[in-house]
């Protein structure tokens, strides 16, 4: 069975023009009688005879000095400190006064019921406060989740952008590798059309093991003063049919080479049998980049 406290307060709303409001509970002393103005966390307790009092004339109504405005709540508070009547040995006990004590016994515990209660609706609207709270922090760290994902997928785009730069950088083209600059500036990016020997240039970082430069090649660099020389970036065939689509000359046979041959560098030959002959003594050098093809 739920409990429910005899109620020993009235609310009102106040619209800034009223003084008077009749209240329903009863009370010991008028100064018993106090109020409340304004909304949780923000109460306030207007003082008794300053700013309002119990009508003379009216014992059930109070009065105050100033209309007030907004929530309103005209409550009883019994003191509990000092007894209405005290008894003597031997004394005469009047009835009157046992009522006055015990009356005061029944509104002190009438109002604890009802601060109790309150107390309560207090407590479940802060539970309900910080269950809200607590939503709104989850959000705050999905939302900052998402921001980091954002802030990241910048960052990928902010590289991805920066690699699209380096990659339009202009290169200023030099013929070859004698007219590389000898005092160049940091981040110079040149471009060597003739790689020619550029295996052997100093000060060159981070050369491709094995790589040979030569003409139908072109070499991109990059000089920087950190490390005060210049730095690999890439190289392309800058006439590819030349490279890779070369005049093959043919030795026919059968036949007995008598002469030593030298195939040059970046050419294809080849030898037609069914036989074949080399003469002693007779070489057949194959130049860099060459290839000697033998049919039989």
């Amino acid at each position: 069975m739920a409990c429910n406290p005899t109620v020993q307060y009235d609310d009102f709303t106040g619209d800034g023009q009223t003084t008077a409001y009749t209240f329903t509970f009863p009370y010991d002393n008028k100064t018993d009688v106090q109020v409340r103005l304004g909304t949780y966390p923000n109460y306030t307790y207007p003082a008794y005879t300053t700013e309002y009092s119990v009508d003379a004339a009216n014992p059930t109504i109070v009065n105050f000095v100033t209309a007030p405005s907004g929530p309103i709540r005209i409550f009883r508070c019994t003191p509990n400190n000092v007894l209405p009547a005290t008894f003597q040995a031997g004394s005469a006990i009047r009835s009157s006064d046992l009522n006055n004590n015990f009356n005061q016994i029944l509104f002190v515990s009438q109002d604890a019921s009802i601060r109790s209660v309150e107390a309560q609706s207090t407590a479940d609207t802060a539970y309900t406060f910080s269950q809200t709270a607590i939503t709104t922090a989850n959000n705050a760290v999905t939302t900052a989740n998402a921001t980091i994902a954002t802030a990241n997928a910048a960052n990928a785009t902010a590289n991805a952008a920066q690699s699209a730069v380096a990659a339009a950088v202009f290169y200023e083209p030099y013929a070859d590798v004698a007219s590389i600059p000898s005092s160049p500036s940091d981040n110079d990016y040149i471009e060597v059309n003739n790689s020619t020997g550029i295996e052997s240039f100093t000060p060159l970082t981070g050369l491709p093991s094995g790589f040979v430069g030569e003409a139908a090649l072109t070499v991109r660099l990059r000089y920087t003063t950190s490390n005060s020389s210049w730095n690999w970036v890439s190289y392309y065939a800058n006439d590819p049919e030349s490279r890779y689509l070369k005049e093959a000359p043919f030795l026919e046979t059968p036949q007995t080479i008598s002469t030593s041959k030298v195939i040059a560098a970046n050419t294809n030959a080849g030898l037609m049998g069914p036989t074949v002959t080399i003469a002693s003594g007779v070489t057949i050098t194959v130049g860099s980049n060459s290839r000697l093809t033998v049919l039989s």
